[in-house]
């Protein structure tokens, strides 16, 4: 009864301004059975023994504000993290990935919960537990002008690292992130894979127990990606790492324990082979094979395996989904190739492989609005083997060219569109802009013209809808003639 929004910590009933719909805590049928061992393994006293992260019961609610609604960004919240782990958050934007994260770095305040980072309370012991932080944002947070070493003895001051040992510390970590050739250059003039190893630098210099990365490999080509993998794979050394990303096969390739989050709550944690196992829907069977063999294909992939279903066709590339069990059985690998090793030569595969559910579809599985376990048309069955006729009268069209059109491929402009319809896709032009007409040659800058001189064109929401332009006719007829 204090009418504040912590219903944790003044332990009411309900808060006042908690949402009616989004209780405090989700009813137990309703969370996964590992994100309810994990919550029993961390809410009591302290957490677990090891963890270096301890959260409880963490929920953030933003007031209303103006004409927006209150909105609940973080759902009751319990995990922990434990020494030498790379704990990897997903979720889709919005799903309450950030603001995670600015609660456990102490930036936003919770409206209920409480984090422990090594042993230290982040609201009621805020210095002691921030000076055990490390973190690299999203974005490069580099000063232009100060070099590699500066940023480093800068920020290595700021943790409190002693004098006599600060120059050993930051020579220690250039070496260590292959940042020795780049010392004394300006960060202005680093690449952007050095770019963000200097933040992980600045994140890791002065030892702390827990380090956050907020998408470390944003930006950065494949091979800088996996050069930054290798240094944050020893970085976890002796640490505890939060790491948030929207790359799939970084978590594949450094995390030890995965949470998916979805609308701020916790939908499965574990690791990523028994999120695979727990979730995943069966196997992908891709084959590369000429197309006048993809029906002798098909036909004894039919027969073999029972329930098999055609996913994609595409310029040559096969891709079939097959249930990890069926009312003939379950699948193993052993029963898949050796129904593979029973196809004809004379077929002509190229080459072929076959894999599990990847972590994209217990992704997707989990965070979409459905989930299922044979693809829809919304997903796309590219190709029929035996296509429909079309209707009398209509040309017929290549499949391996025009495939089905499915809701997700529907066009978004009509092939015979008004003049009137054209009229809101045009952008507002701002009166003070020099703008040329559809007619009016391009000519060079005159610096003696003074900018309110220029020809102007007048906002298309305050002039009646003119005639279509004869660019976009030109588009719209060839539309429809093809």
């Amino acid at each position: 009864g204090c009418g504040c929004q912590c219903t944790f910590q003044c332990g009411g009933p309900v808060a006042a301004e908690q949402d009616p719909e989004t209780p405090m805590r989700p009813d137990a049928e309703e969370e996964d059975s590992d994100v309810v061992r994990e919550r029993g393994g961390v809410e009591a006293g302290d957490g677990r023994p090891g963890d270096k992260v301890t959260v409880q019961h963490l929920r953030k609610v933003y007031p209303r504000r103006g004409n927006s609604a209150k909105k609940v960004a973080v759902h009751d919240l319990s995990f922990g993290v434990g020494t030498d782990e790379i704990f990897a958050l997903l979720g889709s934007n919005g799903a309450g990935k950030t603001t995670t994260l600015s609660m456990l770095s102490g930036e936003f305040p919770p409206t209920a919960g409480r984090m422990l980072l090594s042993g230290y309370n982040i609201e009621t012991q805020r210095r002691q537990a921030q000076d055990n932080i490390g973190y690299c944002p999203q974005f490069d947070a580099l000063l232009d002008y100060l070099s590699v070493t500066e940023h480093l003895v800068l920020f290595g001051r700021m943790r409190g690292v002693p004098k006599d040992k600060l120059m050993w510390a930051v020579g220690d970590i250039i070496a260590y992130l292959g940042l020795t050739p780049h010392a004394h250059k300006p960060s202005m003039a680093l690449s952007g894979g050095n770019k963000r190893k200097l933040s992980i630098g600045i994140a890791i210099i002065g030892s702390p127990d827990v380090v956050f990365l907020d998408e470390p490999s944003s930006g950065l080509d494949p091979m800088a990606r996996r050069t930054l993998w290798t240094c944050i794979a020893d970085v976890a050394i002796n640490r505890s790492v939060i790491l948030t990303t929207h790359h799939l096969e970084e978590v594949d390739a450094l995390a030890h324990r995965v949470t998916i989050m979805s609308l701020g709550r916790m939908r499965c944690i574990g690791s990523l082979q028994h999120l695979k196992s727990k979730f995943g829907t069966g196997y992908t069977l891709q084959f590369r094979i000429p197309s006048d063999s993809q029906a002798a294909l098909h036909k004894h992939l039919a027969g073999t395996f029972p329930g098999i279903v055609l996913q994609e066709e595409d310029f040559g590339k096969v891709v079939y989904h097959l249930p990890g069990a069926t009312d003939a059985g379950l699948y193993k690998m052993s029963t898949i190739f050796r129904g593979l090793q029973g196809l004809d030569p004379a077929i002509g595969i190229q080459d072929y492989s076959v894999s599990q559910t990847t972590l994209e579809d217990v992704f997707l599985r989990i965070t979409g609005p459905a989930a299922p376990t044979a693809p829809t048309p919304a997903q796309g069955h590219a190709v029929a083997l035996t296509p429909t006729p079309p209707p009398t009268g209509a040309p017929a069209l290549p499949l391996a060219v025009h495939p089905p059109p499915t809701v997700a491929q529907a066009p978004t402009v009509s092939f015979a569109p008004t003049a009137p319809a054209l009229v809101p896709l045009l952008d507002p032009v701002p009166v003070s802009a020099p703008v040329l007409t559809a007619s009016a040659a391009p000519r060079a800058a005159d610096p003696e013209l003074p900018v309110e001189m220029a020809p102007v064109l007048p906002s298309p929401l305050a002039a009646a809808p003119g005639p279509t332009p004869a660019p976009a006719q030109a588009e719209t007829d060839t539309v429809a003639q093809g």
